[in-house]
């Protein structure tokens, strides 16, 4: 798995890169915004990018839309402190693969990465409860996923 770390915060971005590693997955780039990171993604090309929703100069959502324009290709995962169903309908409306709260844990962070490695979406179950709550408001045809429970607890579709 090549995996590229976006963070406007150089101790979070340090710290689960430490994290990261010390679970086997190496981290082949960081970036401090989006616009940083779809530079470095041009260049890294990586599988999976970690990213933050709220960053100065260009934020994960306007980064996510970017980078899925130009490269489909790479999972996008939101990690955001953000518990905000706008952001999140929004994020999965861009192609987001997952969507998770700073506040899990580093086993369910892995336990994610490895699901979007293998091509599931990923979403804690309170999320998945307020992304279908947001299609069935906005009345909006919801994309066809399956949905299996992953070890972690969350929802994988």
């Amino acid at each position: 798995m090549k995996l590229m770390l976006v963070d406007d915060h150089p101790l979070f971005l340090e710290g689960l890169q430490y994290l990261l590693e010390t679970h086997g997955i190496s981290v082949a780039g960081v970036a401090n915004n989006g616009g940083e990171a779809l530079l470095k993604a041009r260049i890294i090309r990586p599988d999976i990018i970690l990213m933050d929703i709220n960053m100065p100069v260009c934020g994960g959502l306007d980064a996510l839309q970017l980078i899925k324009a130009e490269m489909p290709e790479i999972k996008i995962i939101m990690l955001t402190i953000a518990d905000d169903a706008e952001d999140l309908l929004q994020a999965v409306k861009y192609g987001a693969s997952g969507y998770l709260l700073k506040s899990i844990n580093a086993n369910e962070l892995i336990d994610a990465l490895n699901d979007i490695e293998k091509g599931y979406t990923n979403l804690s179950p309170d999320f998945a409860a307020r992304l279908f709550n947001e299609y069935e408001r906005e009345d909006t045809a919801f994309p066809p996923f399956r949905q299996t429970h992953s070890p972690s607890g969350s929802w994988r579709y």
